[in-house]
Parts: C-alpha cells; sequence; structure tokens
C-alpha cells in the first residue's frame, strides 16, 4: 500500500493556467494532481468561493516544485 500524501504548492483561478504548469512539472518528472478543475471548468464563476484550482504534487517532491 502507498502511503504518498499531496501538498498543494500553486492555486489558480483558472484551469488553463493550471494545466500549463501541470505539463511543465509532469516534463521535470514530477506527478500532479489538479482538485477541482472540473467544477470550475464546468462553471468559472464558482472558482473564488471554492478556493480556485489547487494544484497539488506528492509531498516529497513540493520543494523541488516550486
Amino acid at each position: 500500500m502507498n502511503n504518498e500524501t499531496f501538498t498543494t504548492v500553486a492555486v489558480f483561478q483558472y484551469s488553463t493556467e493550471a494545466q500549463i504548469i501541470k505539463g511543465r512539472l509532469e516534463s521535470d518528472g514530477i506527478e500532479v494532481f489538479l482538485s477541482d478543475n472540473l467544477t470550475i471548468d464546468t462553471d468559472p464563476l464558482v472558482s473564488n468561493a471554492i478556493g480556485g484550482i489547487k494544484l497539488k504534487v506528492l509531498s516529497h517532491q513540493a520543494e523541488e516544485a516550486k
């Protein structure tokens, strides 16, 4: 069983911004998970209400990602 946890390293208002950074980090071998991106893609007006799109990486890669 894998006990890896994710840490939020950035928050974006729009999905396109998050996708650009996600691609850049993945090209460096960093595993990335986006949270709330589908909700905001469906209704962009809720972005501020739910705190934006959270870009998360594995906790042990957080410093490298930053």
